[in-house]
């Protein structure tokens, strides 16, 4: 994520930190950043790495951002197709798999 700062100790942090357009843009976001941080919090880096439900979240919540910042839901969408099982099937998808694979890899670093 181009908002995500190495003085950021949370996802929550990066959320509030942000300048959001959309009300509801946030409410989702801040909702999305509080629920992986107590999911680190709970239980740790590792069980980031492994949970595919981690994922899903950390993908919605890049959606949410970039809807946020284009008003358009269908870029944001984009960025939740991309298939659980890894089969990335273009330049595009495998940016955004690396970005989403940056921000979990900061969280399971601990901020």
């Amino acid at each position: 994520m181009g908002e995500w700062r190495a003085s950021y100790l949370s996802v929550t942090a990066m959320v509030d930190g942000r300048a959001w357009v959309k009300k509801q843009a946030q409410r989702e976001a801040k909702t999305i950043a509080r629920t992986l941080d107590f999911l680190k919090n709970q239980f740790g880096g590792a069980f980031l790495a492994e949970a595919d439900a981690v994922e899903t979240l950390t993908r919605r919540l890049r959606s949410v951002i970039r809807h946020d910042s284009t008003g358009n839901w269908k870029a944001g969408i984009e960025l939740e197709e991309l298939p659980l099982d890894g089969g990335i099937t273009n330049a595009r998808e495998l940016r955004q798999a690396a970005r989403n694979a940056e921000l979990m890899g900061r969280l399971q670093r601990g901020g």
